[in-house]
Protein backbone atom coordinates (compact mmCIF):
# COMPACT_ATOMS: atom_id res chain seq x y z
CA UNK A 1 0.00 0.00 0.00
CA UNK A 2 1.74 3.54 -1.24
CA UNK A 3 1.84 6.18 1.08
CA UNK A 4 -0.54 8.12 -0.09
CA UNK A 5 -3.35 5.42 0.22
CA UNK A 6 -2.60 5.33 4.06
CA UNK A 7 -3.18 8.68 4.19
CA UNK A 8 -6.65 8.72 2.94
CA UNK A 9 -7.50 5.48 5.11
CA UNK A 10 -5.90 7.23 8.48
CA UNK A 11 -8.10 10.59 7.66
CA UNK A 12 -11.15 8.62 7.38
CA UNK A 13 -10.60 7.43 10.36
CA UNK A 14 -9.79 9.87 12.00
CA UNK A 15 -12.74 11.92 11.13
CA UNK A 16 -14.88 9.07 12.59
CA UNK A 17 -13.23 8.76 15.73
CA UNK A 18 -14.54 12.66 16.26
CA UNK A 19 -17.87 11.61 15.14
CA UNK A 20 -18.50 8.55 17.71
CA UNK A 21 -20.95 8.43 20.26
CA UNK A 22 -19.84 9.27 24.04
CA UNK A 23 -18.02 6.64 25.78
CA UNK A 24 -18.48 5.36 28.86
CA UNK A 25 -15.77 6.59 31.14
CA UNK A 26 -14.15 3.41 32.31
CA UNK A 27 -13.89 1.99 28.91
CA UNK A 28 -13.22 5.16 26.81
CA UNK A 29 -9.21 4.93 27.49
CA UNK A 30 -8.67 1.40 27.00
CA UNK A 31 -10.81 1.79 23.84
CA UNK A 32 -9.38 4.77 22.98
CA UNK A 33 -5.73 2.79 22.94
CA UNK A 34 -6.85 0.30 20.79
CA UNK A 35 -8.00 2.56 18.08
CA UNK A 36 -4.42 4.10 18.15
CA UNK A 37 -2.64 1.19 18.14
CA UNK A 38 -4.88 0.33 14.78
CA UNK A 39 -3.72 3.62 13.67
CA UNK A 40 -0.08 2.60 14.00
CA UNK A 41 -0.56 -0.80 12.53
CA UNK A 42 -2.37 0.98 9.90
CA UNK A 43 0.98 3.08 9.02
CA UNK A 44 3.48 0.00 9.45
CA UNK A 45 1.71 -1.93 6.98
CA UNK A 46 3.20 -2.28 3.87
CA UNK A 47 0.73 -3.65 1.67
CA UNK A 48 -3.25 -4.55 2.33
CA UNK A 49 -1.92 -7.85 3.30
CA UNK A 50 -0.59 -6.55 6.34
CA UNK A 51 -3.37 -5.12 7.94
CA UNK A 52 -4.62 -7.92 9.96
CA UNK A 53 -2.86 -6.28 13.13
CA UNK A 54 -4.84 -3.22 12.37
CA UNK A 55 -8.50 -5.34 11.96
CA UNK A 56 -7.04 -7.05 15.63
CA UNK A 57 -6.42 -4.14 17.55
CA UNK A 58 -9.78 -2.61 16.27
CA UNK A 59 -11.69 -5.50 16.63
CA UNK A 60 -10.48 -5.31 20.54
CA UNK A 61 -11.44 -1.34 21.06
CA UNK A 62 -14.93 -2.60 19.75
CA UNK A 63 -14.78 -5.05 22.11
CA UNK A 64 -14.13 -2.67 25.11
CA UNK A 65 -16.74 -0.50 24.11
CA UNK A 66 -18.87 -1.72 21.85
CA UNK A 67 -21.05 1.40 21.22
CA UNK A 68 -17.66 2.66 19.90
CA UNK A 69 -18.93 4.03 16.05
CA UNK A 70 -15.49 4.76 15.22
CA UNK A 71 -13.60 1.19 16.05
CA UNK A 72 -17.07 -0.56 14.08
CA UNK A 73 -15.82 1.91 11.01
CA UNK A 74 -12.35 1.78 11.19
CA UNK A 75 -12.35 -1.98 11.82
CA UNK A 76 -14.67 -2.79 8.26
CA UNK A 77 -12.36 0.10 6.26
CA UNK A 78 -9.38 -2.35 6.93
CA UNK A 79 -11.59 -5.43 6.31
CA UNK A 80 -12.36 -4.05 2.73
CA UNK A 81 -8.73 -3.13 2.58
CA UNK A 82 -7.98 -7.08 2.93
CA UNK A 83 -9.83 -7.89 0.51
CA UNK A 84 -12.87 -9.57 3.15
CA UNK A 85 -16.02 -7.75 2.02
CA UNK A 86 -18.03 -9.94 3.97
CA UNK A 87 -16.70 -9.01 7.38
CA UNK A 88 -16.71 -5.21 5.99
CA UNK A 89 -20.34 -5.62 5.17
CA UNK A 90 -20.90 -6.72 9.49
CA UNK A 91 -18.92 -4.04 10.76
CA UNK A 92 -19.91 -1.19 8.44
CA UNK A 93 -23.78 -2.09 9.35
CA UNK A 94 -23.07 -2.46 12.74
CA UNK A 95 -21.50 1.03 12.67
CA UNK A 96 -24.51 2.31 11.28
CA UNK A 97 -26.50 0.92 14.08
CA UNK A 98 -24.75 2.30 16.57
CA UNK A 99 -24.49 5.79 14.73
CA UNK A 100 -27.85 5.95 12.57
CA UNK A 101 -27.41 9.91 11.87
CA UNK A 102 -23.39 10.09 11.27
CA UNK A 103 -22.60 12.64 8.49
CA UNK A 104 -21.28 9.63 6.36
CA UNK A 105 -24.14 7.22 6.89
CA UNK A 106 -25.15 7.67 3.79
CA UNK A 107 -21.82 6.84 2.00
CA UNK A 108 -21.16 4.06 3.84
CA UNK A 109 -24.75 2.49 2.59
CA UNK A 110 -23.55 2.87 -0.84
CA UNK A 111 -20.02 1.30 0.23
CA UNK A 112 -21.72 -1.56 1.64
CA UNK A 113 -23.73 -1.87 -1.87
CA UNK A 114 -19.95 -1.98 -3.54
CA UNK A 115 -18.80 -4.84 -1.13
CA UNK A 116 -22.38 -6.76 -1.66
CA UNK A 117 -21.14 -7.10 -5.22
CA UNK A 118 -17.40 -8.11 -4.65
CA UNK A 119 -18.38 -10.24 -2.25
CA UNK A 120 -21.30 -12.06 -4.20
CA UNK A 121 -17.69 -11.86 -6.97
CA UNK A 122 -15.50 -13.69 -4.33
CA UNK A 123 -18.15 -16.23 -3.74
CA UNK A 124 -17.80 -17.08 -7.29
CA UNK A 125 -14.05 -17.30 -7.26
CA UNK A 126 -13.91 -19.54 -4.49
CA UNK A 127 -16.71 -21.54 -5.35
CA UNK A 128 -14.10 -22.68 -8.38
CA UNK A 129 -11.53 -23.78 -5.77
CA UNK A 130 -11.83 -28.04 -5.51
CA UNK A 131 -11.30 -31.10 -6.79
CA UNK A 132 -11.86 -31.32 -10.83
CA UNK A 133 -12.50 -34.58 -12.77
CA UNK A 134 -11.63 -35.23 -16.66
CA UNK A 135 -12.62 -37.80 -18.68
CA UNK A 136 -10.88 -40.26 -17.84
CA UNK A 137 -11.64 -40.28 -14.53
CA UNK A 138 -8.27 -38.42 -13.30
CA UNK A 139 -8.67 -36.07 -10.37
CA UNK A 140 -7.28 -32.28 -10.51
CA UNK A 141 -6.85 -30.15 -7.87
CA UNK A 142 -8.07 -26.16 -8.47
CA UNK A 143 -7.36 -23.65 -6.48
CA UNK A 144 -9.08 -20.45 -7.18
CA UNK A 145 -8.01 -16.62 -6.01
CA UNK A 146 -8.82 -13.74 -7.73
CA UNK A 147 -8.46 -13.80 -11.55
CA UNK A 148 -5.76 -17.20 -11.67
CA UNK A 149 -6.38 -20.54 -11.42
CA UNK A 150 -3.85 -23.02 -10.33
CA UNK A 151 -4.60 -26.78 -11.41
CA UNK A 152 -2.50 -29.74 -10.80
CA UNK A 153 -2.86 -33.68 -10.85
CA UNK A 154 -1.27 -36.91 -11.73
CA UNK A 155 -3.21 -38.04 -14.89
CA UNK A 156 -3.45 -42.24 -14.55
CA UNK A 157 -0.71 -44.33 -16.88
CA UNK A 158 -2.87 -45.50 -19.62
CA UNK A 159 -2.52 -46.99 -23.35
CA UNK A 160 -3.10 -44.74 -26.23
CA UNK A 161 -4.32 -41.77 -24.74
CA UNK A 162 -3.65 -39.14 -26.81
CA UNK A 163 -4.82 -36.54 -24.10
CA UNK A 164 -1.60 -37.28 -21.37
CA UNK A 165 0.56 -40.01 -23.48
CA UNK A 166 1.48 -38.95 -26.74
CA UNK A 167 4.14 -40.79 -27.84
CA UNK A 168 4.59 -43.40 -30.12
CA UNK A 169 7.02 -46.38 -28.70
CA UNK A 170 8.65 -48.38 -31.50
CA UNK A 171 10.61 -51.58 -30.01
CA UNK A 172 10.34 -55.20 -30.16
CA UNK A 173 8.18 -55.40 -26.62
CA UNK A 174 5.24 -53.37 -28.37
CA UNK A 175 3.43 -50.19 -26.96
CA UNK A 176 4.20 -50.02 -23.12
CA UNK A 177 2.15 -47.90 -20.99
CA UNK A 178 3.40 -44.33 -20.49
CA UNK A 179 2.49 -41.48 -19.05
CA UNK A 180 3.50 -37.95 -17.89
CA UNK A 181 2.43 -37.58 -14.31
CA UNK A 182 2.63 -34.33 -12.13
CA UNK A 183 0.59 -32.09 -14.64
CA UNK A 184 0.61 -27.68 -13.44
CA UNK A 185 -1.46 -25.59 -15.27
CA UNK A 186 -1.37 -21.59 -14.26
CA UNK A 187 -4.08 -19.34 -15.70
CA UNK A 188 -5.41 -16.17 -15.73
CA UNK A 189 -8.87 -15.52 -15.77
CA UNK A 190 -10.66 -12.56 -17.92
CA UNK A 191 -14.71 -12.86 -18.18
CA UNK A 192 -15.52 -16.60 -19.15
CA UNK A 193 -11.76 -16.83 -20.84
CA UNK A 194 -9.06 -18.55 -19.50
CA UNK A 195 -5.03 -18.32 -20.83
CA UNK A 196 -1.69 -19.17 -19.75
CA UNK A 197 0.97 -21.81 -19.34
CA UNK A 198 1.20 -26.01 -18.48
CA UNK A 199 4.10 -27.93 -17.44
CA UNK A 200 5.49 -31.29 -16.64
CA UNK A 201 8.61 -32.79 -15.26
CA UNK A 202 11.05 -34.75 -17.07
CA UNK A 203 9.57 -38.48 -16.71
CA UNK A 204 10.46 -41.92 -17.14
CA UNK A 205 9.30 -44.07 -20.39
CA UNK A 206 7.28 -47.31 -19.25
CA UNK A 207 7.75 -50.06 -19.11
CA UNK A 208 11.19 -50.49 -19.29
CA UNK A 209 12.47 -46.63 -17.83
CA UNK A 210 15.01 -46.80 -20.27
CA UNK A 211 14.06 -43.40 -22.30
CA UNK A 212 13.60 -40.20 -20.49
CA UNK A 213 10.81 -37.62 -21.73
CA UNK A 214 12.11 -33.88 -21.61
CA UNK A 215 10.34 -31.71 -18.93
CA UNK A 216 7.58 -29.94 -21.42
CA UNK A 217 6.14 -25.99 -20.90
CA UNK A 218 3.81 -24.66 -23.23
CA UNK A 219 0.58 -22.49 -23.47
CA UNK A 220 -2.99 -23.38 -22.84
CA UNK A 221 -6.49 -21.69 -23.28
CA UNK A 222 -9.67 -21.79 -23.24
CA UNK A 223 -13.11 -21.22 -21.04
CA UNK A 224 -15.02 -21.78 -17.99
CA UNK A 225 -18.54 -22.70 -17.72
CA UNK A 226 -20.19 -21.60 -14.54
CA UNK A 227 -23.35 -22.54 -14.83
CA UNK A 228 -22.45 -25.93 -16.18
CA UNK A 229 -19.35 -26.78 -13.96
CA UNK A 230 -16.97 -27.25 -16.83
CA UNK A 231 -13.68 -26.43 -18.21
CA UNK A 232 -12.54 -26.80 -21.68
CA UNK A 233 -8.90 -26.31 -22.18
CA UNK A 234 -6.71 -26.81 -25.06
CA UNK A 235 -3.57 -27.28 -24.35
CA UNK A 236 -0.30 -27.31 -27.02
CA UNK A 237 1.44 -30.25 -26.59
CA UNK A 238 4.62 -32.20 -28.19
CA UNK A 239 4.11 -35.55 -29.74
CA UNK A 240 6.99 -37.99 -29.18
CA UNK A 241 8.95 -40.35 -31.48
CA UNK A 242 10.52 -42.84 -28.39
CA UNK A 243 12.41 -45.70 -30.06
CA UNK A 244 13.70 -48.51 -27.50
CA UNK A 245 15.93 -51.34 -28.71
CA UNK A 246 15.54 -55.02 -27.05
CA UNK A 247 18.77 -57.08 -27.72
CA UNK A 248 17.94 -60.56 -29.56
CA UNK A 249 18.87 -62.62 -26.42
CA UNK A 250 20.81 -61.29 -23.20
CA UNK A 251 20.95 -57.77 -21.98
CA UNK A 252 19.04 -55.06 -21.26
CA UNK A 253 16.97 -52.72 -23.18
CA UNK A 254 18.69 -49.45 -24.39
CA UNK A 255 17.20 -45.92 -25.93
CA UNK A 256 17.89 -44.70 -29.20
CA UNK A 257 15.81 -41.87 -29.64
CA UNK A 258 13.29 -39.51 -28.14
CA UNK A 259 12.60 -36.79 -30.38
CA UNK A 260 9.44 -34.23 -30.97
CA UNK A 261 7.33 -35.27 -33.77
CA UNK A 262 4.57 -32.72 -33.66
CA UNK A 263 3.11 -29.88 -31.78
CA UNK A 264 -0.63 -29.46 -31.50
CA UNK A 265 -3.14 -28.46 -29.55
CA UNK A 266 -4.69 -31.04 -27.07
CA UNK A 267 -8.39 -30.99 -25.49
CA UNK A 268 -8.37 -31.50 -21.62
CA UNK A 269 -12.13 -31.35 -20.44
CA UNK A 270 -12.87 -30.74 -16.97
CA UNK A 271 -15.97 -31.15 -14.92
CA UNK A 272 -16.24 -29.94 -11.00
CA UNK A 273 -15.48 -28.88 -8.10
CA UNK A 274 -16.57 -32.75 -7.02
CA UNK A 275 -18.96 -32.58 -3.47
CA UNK A 276 -16.23 -32.81 -0.92
CA UNK A 277 -17.42 -36.10 0.62
CA UNK A 278 -15.71 -39.40 0.15
CA UNK A 279 -16.63 -42.96 0.90
CA UNK A 280 -13.07 -43.27 2.82
CA UNK A 281 -12.80 -47.23 2.73
CA UNK A 282 -13.45 -47.84 -1.08
CA UNK A 283 -11.31 -47.30 -4.03
CA UNK A 284 -10.63 -48.48 -7.59
CA UNK A 285 -7.59 -50.86 -7.90
CA UNK A 286 -5.01 -51.25 -10.16
CA UNK A 287 -6.95 -53.50 -12.49
CA UNK A 288 -10.30 -51.33 -12.07
CA UNK A 289 -12.09 -53.07 -9.98
CA UNK A 290 -13.59 -51.71 -6.91
CA UNK A 291 -12.98 -52.87 -3.85
CA UNK A 292 -12.60 -52.19 0.05
CA UNK A 293 -9.68 -51.55 1.88
CA UNK A 294 -7.78 -49.29 4.31
CA UNK A 295 -10.01 -50.27 7.18
CA UNK A 296 -9.77 -48.20 10.69
CA UNK A 297 -10.47 -49.40 13.51
CA UNK A 298 -14.09 -49.54 15.34
CA UNK A 299 -14.97 -47.80 11.99
CA UNK A 300 -18.53 -48.57 10.49
CA UNK A 301 -16.75 -50.94 8.07
CA UNK A 302 -14.94 -52.69 10.97
CA UNK A 303 -18.02 -53.13 12.84
CA UNK A 304 -19.80 -54.79 10.30
CA UNK A 305 -16.88 -56.94 9.41
CA UNK A 306 -15.75 -56.15 6.44
CA UNK A 307 -12.05 -56.73 5.34
CA UNK A 308 -9.33 -55.03 2.98
CA UNK A 309 -9.82 -56.86 -0.71
CA UNK A 310 -13.23 -57.40 -0.16
CA UNK A 311 -14.97 -56.60 -3.59
CA UNK A 312 -17.83 -54.29 -4.26
CA UNK A 313 -20.24 -55.13 -6.52
CA UNK A 314 -22.83 -52.35 -5.91
CA UNK A 315 -23.59 -48.95 -4.49
CA UNK A 316 -26.76 -47.33 -4.20
CA UNK A 317 -27.88 -50.16 -6.31
CA UNK A 318 -25.45 -49.67 -9.48
CA UNK A 319 -23.30 -52.93 -10.78
CA UNK A 320 -19.97 -51.42 -10.44
CA UNK A 321 -18.89 -53.85 -13.38
CA UNK A 322 -20.43 -52.07 -15.38
CA UNK A 323 -19.49 -48.71 -14.86
CA UNK A 324 -16.24 -46.96 -16.34
CA UNK A 325 -13.34 -45.48 -14.43
CA UNK A 326 -14.50 -42.42 -14.47
CA UNK A 327 -18.48 -43.08 -13.40
CA UNK A 328 -16.83 -45.36 -10.53
CA UNK A 329 -14.61 -42.16 -9.47
CA UNK A 330 -17.56 -40.29 -9.46
CA UNK A 331 -19.67 -42.83 -7.14
CA UNK A 332 -17.30 -42.37 -4.38
CA UNK A 333 -17.71 -38.63 -3.84
CA UNK A 334 -21.14 -37.39 -2.18
CA UNK A 335 -21.83 -34.93 0.22
CA UNK A 336 -20.51 -35.02 3.44
CA UNK A 337 -22.66 -36.72 5.86
CA UNK A 338 -24.95 -38.76 3.68
CA UNK A 339 -25.04 -42.44 3.77
CA UNK A 340 -24.63 -44.81 0.58
CA UNK A 341 -25.46 -48.87 0.62
CA UNK A 342 -22.18 -50.78 -0.20
CA UNK A 343 -22.96 -54.06 -1.31
CA UNK A 344 -20.12 -56.43 -0.94
CA UNK A 345 -19.66 -59.90 -2.67
CA UNK A 346 -20.71 -62.87 -0.63
CA UNK A 347 -22.66 -60.64 1.87
CA UNK A 348 -26.83 -60.81 1.91
CA UNK A 349 -27.33 -57.33 2.66
CA UNK A 350 -25.73 -53.87 1.89
CA UNK A 351 -23.37 -51.64 4.63
CA UNK A 352 -24.38 -48.25 4.66
CA UNK A 353 -21.03 -45.98 4.73
CA UNK A 354 -21.16 -42.40 5.17
CA UNK A 355 -19.32 -40.22 2.66
CA UNK A 356 -16.99 -38.22 4.89
CA UNK A 357 -14.97 -34.71 4.42
CA UNK A 358 -11.78 -35.30 3.03
CA UNK A 359 -10.19 -31.79 4.33
CA UNK A 360 -10.81 -33.86 7.76
CA UNK A 361 -8.70 -36.84 6.88
CA UNK A 362 -5.21 -37.82 8.88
Amino acid sequence: MNQMTYRILLAALLVCGGAASAWAQDRAEEARKYLVRGMAAVEAAKSDDELADAAEEFRKATDAAPELAAGRYNLGAVQAKMGKPKEAIESYKRYLSVAPRAPDAGRVRDEIIKLEYLAEKKEKVESRSGQWIDGEGNVFNVKAEGGKLLIQGQPLRSRNNIDYNDYMIFNFGGLGDVGREKLTLRLALRGNRLAGTWEMPSDKVYPSDVCVLPAEKNEVEGDIDDANRRMVLRLMRARYKVVQVEPALFGSRTCQEVSVIQTRPVPMVLEGPLPKGVLRSVGVDSAGDMVIFRIQKDSAEDRAGLKDGDAVVAIDGADVSKLTYREKILKLRGQPGITAQVHVKGRPAPVALTYTDVSTWK
